[in-house]
This record gives C-alpha cells, structure tokens and sequence, in this order.
C-alpha cells in the first residue's frame, strides 16, 4: 500500500496563480492526481497565501496570511498540499517563524483571534505536490503507469529558488533531485546544466529590467547550449518569466530563444497518457509542437 492509499486525500492549496493566469498548471495537476488516484480536497475559503512582494510591505500582515490557510486546514487534517513553489515556501515559512520569535507569534495569532481562529506552529505540515508524487505515489510506481514515454526528447528541470531554499526539506536542498527523476522515469533524457538552480528574476522584469532580463536570458541561453527540447518547472513565477519574456530578454543580450517552458505535473500528465488538451499543454506560449505531433501517433 502506498502512502497515498494510507492517507485517502490531502487538503489542497491551488493558491492565486493556478486560478488565474496559470491554469494549465492546475488542470494538469488535477488530471495527474485523478490518474493516480490521489484525492485533493481543495481547501475551503482559502486566501492568497501572502507572497514575498507582501511581505515586503507588511511582514506580519503577510505572515497572518498564510497563518489564516493554515488554520484553516487544521481543521481538516494534518498536512496541507501545493503545487506553487511560492505558496510552498511561504507557507512554510509562517510554521518556522511563528515557532521560533514569540513576537511574530502573538501578532499573528493577535490577527487570527480576531477573525475566530488561532493557530500553533507545525500543526499543518505544508507539502509540495511534487513530494506528493516522488515520496507518497513513488517513482516507481509512476513508471510503472507511463504508457507515452517521451523517448528522444531532452529535457531540463528548473528548480528556482523556492523549491527547496531556504525550508525545502524535502529534497536536498543544495541539490534537489526529485524533477530529475520524474523526467528519467517519463522516457525523456535528462539532461544537466548549470543554471537550474538560480533566480528566475522574480519580479525584476518590472522593477529592475536590465537585471531580470539579463537573469533570463541566461538561464535560455544555458538551455539551449545543452540542446534541451523544453524546460520544465514548478513554479508558476518562473514559468512565465522564462517564457513571457524570450523574446525581450534575447533582444536586449543578443540572443535568439524559443524554448518551451512546461510543467513537471505536463511531463508527467503526457507520459501517463492524458491528452495534449487535458493538459494545457496547447495553450503554452512557445508551442512544444513535436511533443504535440507526437501525442496525435501515439
């Protein structure tokens, strides 16, 4: 029995990008927990998980935030779930900080009181989707449901910077592995490279152009040096950093770039079977048009 099996679902945060311009995200992350048979119970009255750019305004604002979701899921469990690596990493970082500075601490609880909750740190634990499959589902048994391996096709994970920085124990954290092998047990090549662990540059494309770009336009260039056929990411920030912005970020460093930038949860989704439109995987900006081909003969 899986651990999947043994916890017959799990409270589930889409959070604020995977409802609005992420979608693909979220429908892909539904389909592939639906084939798997793992059960998300989305998280009633959910609020935005209180991102870094509030925290940069308001900290404890923020803070009480994510606090709010995660009181909120205590009512239902133990464990909470998102596919974001942003969400993931905030609210995280509401249990870490609220259990070590008795400050943060009663200002948020002072916050929550007010709205009729309280919350004690570490009574959620706060899950990534991806930990979901790798370490509950298993890897081998995924492999085991692939029946459209993406034979041929090089592929290179981006991590970014919250998947496992700085409360990412899930994985190593200087090192994260787990998209490495859900790409090897999908039939695609992995393949390594230098820049799958830095910023995507966040919000700098609008605050600090020369330097966002400039962060982006390496990352594709890293890419296409080692001739991947697409990225894949789980972060819906990097996303659509990586893809929005080819173009601009080219023009600007001299370099020509048209890569597509994918889900993990589209890989997976695509080796398992589901369909290119189940997916999203049609809706991307840079169409992965031989991955598309390939779906239609096989």
């Amino acid at each position: 029995m899986t651990e999947v099996e043994k916890k017959g679902g799990y409270t589930y945060f889409p959070g604020c990008a995977l409802e609005g311009i992420q979608e693909p995200y979220k429908k892909s992350t539904e389909a592939v927990a639906k084939e798997l048979g793992i059960v998300l119970n989305e998280l009633k009255s959910w609020n935005c998980c209180g991102t870094p750019s509030i925290i940069g305004v308001d900290e404890i604002k923020a803070l009480a935030l994510s606090a709010r979701n995660l009181a909120l899921a205590a009512k239902e469990g133990d464990q909470i779930v998102s596919p974001c690596n942003t969400c993931f990493g905030t609210l995280k970082k509401v249990n870490r900080y609220m259990e070590y500075n008795k400050e943060i601490y009663s200002a948020i609880n002072g916050s929550l009181n007010a709205a009729g909750l309280s919350y004690e740190p570490n009574t959620v634990e706060v899950r990534h989707f991806v930990d979901i499959l790798v370490n509950d589902y298993g890897i081998e048994e995924i492999r085991k449901r692939v029946k459209r391996p993406l034979t041929g096709f090089r592929v290179v994970p981006f991590y970014g910077c919250h998947f496992s920085r700085p409360f990412g124990e899930h994985d190593d954290v200087e090192n994260p592995r787990k998209m490495d092998d859900l790409i090897k047990i999908s039939g695609a090549e992995w393949v390594d490279y230098p820049m799958k662990f830095t910023c995507c540059g966040a919000t700098l494309p609008v605050t600090d152009p020369k330097i966002g770009y400039r962060l982006i336009h390496e990352i594709l260039r890293s890419a296409k040096e080692v001739k991947a056929d697409f990225i894949i990411t789980s972060c819906p920030l990097c996303q659509t950093n990586l893809e929005m912005f080819q173009r601009v970020a080219g023009n600007m460093y001299g370099g020509k770039h048209h890569i597509p930038v994918l889900y993990v949860t589209q890989l997976v989704g695509y080796a398992l079977g589901l369909s290119v439109k189940e997916l999203m995987i049609d809706k991307t900006l840079v169409k992965p048009k031989r991955l598309i081909e390939k779906s239609e003969v096989v």
